[in-house]
């Protein structure tokens, strides 16, 4: 999955993914930053782009959201069905793959996670940590 991205872009947020190297990229250590002009910019940067083809995998929120011009994509996107359906059962968000691609993937996405804590379960203080992590993160 050479030069193959993903992007999650929610409530103006963008978190990037590249499956090449199946890892997630960071900007300045943060897992996610608010998007604005500057991203391309960033990203043309991060990864070194020197005008090769590339792919992506998009879950947004945004109706219109588009790759500039100036990126060359490619004409065949070479994820796996198996990374596709990884990465796009994580988000209850509209998909769309730059080149498309017809993967018949159902998704079953998980109820959302209660956000109270049973004080007479074990191990409360752990739970108390991991609910304040995600409220963190923005998960909650």
């Amino acid at each position: 999955m050479k030069n193959c991205f993903g992007i999650v872009l929610k409530d103006n947020y963008i978190s990037l993914y590249d499956f090449s190297n199946e890892c997630f990229l960071k900007k300045g250590g943060e897992s996610k930053w608010c998007y604005d002009e500057t991203f391309w910019d960033w990203f043309i940067e991060k990864i070194t782009y020197q005008n090769e083809e590339l792919s992506f995998v998009i879950a947004t929120d945004i109706e219109d959201f588009k790759i500039p011009k100036y990126i060359k994509v490619t004409k065949t996107n070479q994820i796996t069905k198996d990374a596709y359906k990884e990465f796009v059962g994580q988000f209850d968000l509209k998909i769309y793959t730059i080149p498309k691609i017809d993967y018949k993937v159902r998704l079953i996405h998980k109820k959302k996670r209660s956000n109270s804590i049973d004080i007479n379960e074990k191990n409360v203080t752990v739970k108390y940590y991991k609910k304040k992590t995600k409220e963190y993160e923005g998960e909650l």
